[in-house]
């Protein structure tokens, strides 16, 4: 329970400091040791992180949905566990996880024909609020056409804030399933009769993944929230675009249907954004990264650095959540001179209270640098948003592709990078002044955003409603098909 506490207080130092001890007591107990594993994790240090999360399995019939989403997550977001093997353990869960329901319960019910009504489609997520999740939903759901689509907003959600209000008033009906056992959420789904239903979680924290093992509709999709395949059965189809699936392992791309939504498959467009200013007078250039300090793998600081030291008069700002410990800033600061970077060259922000304040900082950055090999996405668009470009290096997987999706999106493909070569050419370029980017160069970022296909959720929104249509004629035609035969 402390190191709980302290994992949300984002003292992740000083939880993984308490889970030691604990272990020290109880070298054996499971939680402790998935729990200490976790910590590891959120630290970076992926390795050693994936020993304890799978030693804590050992011994158990069928992983918890907690410990299943811990391990596909890492596995998928770092590549310490194969498609194969995370293929083999999402599909022996899901069939330990049958056996204990009752079947798909969608069809416990006669499937009204679509005729003249709306679709029906609910959108599942545990982050209806300010949460990504939540924060990329709503301009999709602001462009739905409500004489088409009727929206069913469906929550696990924990926290309620302002975003959740705006989500809201944007679903036809609204479902508030927090607090509820798998199966009731499930059972309170299937009643709806809806046509698609949306996963938006995957394997991550906190997600209703385990709601679509029993089939409370008909089609399910999975969608945004999680980089990668969950390789479900009970999961139809896979939303994306071709930036993120055209470098696809054989088990990965095979592992639903392919959903393509051109242009690129999210969209960011705020409801307000922070006013631009002119850079600090006399500040140095600064190459930056505001994402989570667990995605500064040992690869990224090497980059970072290589960086830095074709560009010799920038600077290095980093700026992440989990800066609020003295203790994890002081870590941060001597991997990256243990690295070789001069620390004079390197500015560590502090946490800022308040999504205002974090997005003033990034005033004091002119290009973003994108991590790897689990890239960023609302740090990406939030940089872009703020007239900072944004560096990525394009991946296999699709963890390692969210940023080029977007900048792809963006219509700025001279900021992906093939290779490490090309990244840091690619940094050069963007260094050639040597002095700040000045207030028009980032309002022409900003306005670029504004205009192109990333920044148009109607675009999305669109393509997801013709998809949908397609796949529930589909769909309805194979049902007829069978009560005839």
């Amino acid at each position: 329970n402390q190191a709980a506490c302290l994992k949300a207080l984002k003292h992740n130092i000083r939880c993984t400091e308490v889970l030691k001890e604990g272990l020290k007591w109880q070298p054996l107990h499971d939680d402790l040791m998935h729990a200490y594993g976790q910590s590891l994790a959120e630290m970076g240090r992926y390795s050693a992180a994936m020993q304890w999360l799978i030693k804590s399995t050992e011994g158990q019939k069928q992983l918890s949905t907690n410990y299943l989403c811990n391990l596909q997550f890492i596995g998928a977001g770092y590549g310490l566990i194969s498609s194969k093997e995370r293929q083999q353990m999402s599909r022996s869960w899901e069939m330990l996880s049958q056996k204990q329901g009752v079947g798909p319960l969608w069809a416990d019910q006669i499937q009204p024909s679509l005729g003249k009504r709306r679709l029906r489609v609910g959108y599942l997520s545990a982050d209806l609020n300010r949460h990504p999740v939540g924060r990329f939903l709503l301009p999709i759901l602001k462009g739905h056409d409500q004489n088409i689509v009727e929206v069913f907003g469906l929550s696990t959600t924990q926290e309620h804030d302002q975003t959740t209000d705006e989500l809201q008033q944007h679903c036809d009906r609204w479902l508030d399933l927090k607090h509820k056992s798998s199966f009731d959420v499930a059972r309170q789904i299937a009643d709806l009769q809806l046509d698609i239903l949306v996963e938006l979680g995957g394997f991550t924290a906190q997600s209703p993944i385990e709601v679509l093992v029993h089939r409370p509709s008909p089609v399910q999709l999975s969608y945004l929230g999680y980089c990668g395949p969950t390789y479900l059965k009970t999961i139809d189809g896979w939303i994306g675009d071709d930036k993120l699936f055209e470098g696809l392992n054989a088990i990965d791309r095979s592992a639903h249907a392919l959903i393509n939504i051109e242009g690129g498959y999210m969209a960011y467009s705020p409801s307000r954004q922070p006013p631009l200013k002119e850079p600090e007078q006399g500040r140095p250039f600064r190459f930056g990264s505001f994402n989570h300090s667990r995605k500064l793998t040992n690869a990224s600081i090497d980059l970072f650095c290589s960086v830095l030291k074709a560009c010799p008069e920038a600077e290095l700002l980093l700026k992440s959540i989990s800066f609020v410990e003295k203790a994890e800033r002081q870590r941060t600061r001597k991997r990256f001179i243990a690295a070789g970077l001069d620390p004079n060259r390197l500015v560590i922000q502090p946490w800022v209270e308040g999504w205002e304040n974090h997005m003033e900082c990034y005033h004091g950055m002119d290009v973003a640098l994108d991590p790897l090999p689990y890239s960023g996405a609302t740090t990406t668009c939030e940089a872009l948003s703020m007239g900072v470009p944004v560096i990525s290096l394009a991946g296999k997987s699709m963890a390692s592709r969210l940023s080029i999706s977007i900048l792809a999106s963006l219509e700025r493909p001279e900021w992906i990078a093939h290779s490490t070569t090309d990244y840091i050419t690619i940094a050069k370029k963007l260094y050639a002044t040597t002095t700040p980017r000045s207030l028009q160069q980032r309002f022409e970022v900003r306005q670029q955003l504004i205009d192109s296909p990333l920044g148009d959720g109607k675009r999305v929104s669109q393509q997801l409603e013709r998809h949908f249509l397609a796949i529930t004629e589909k769909n309805s035609n194979h049902r007829a098909f069978a009560r005839r035969t």
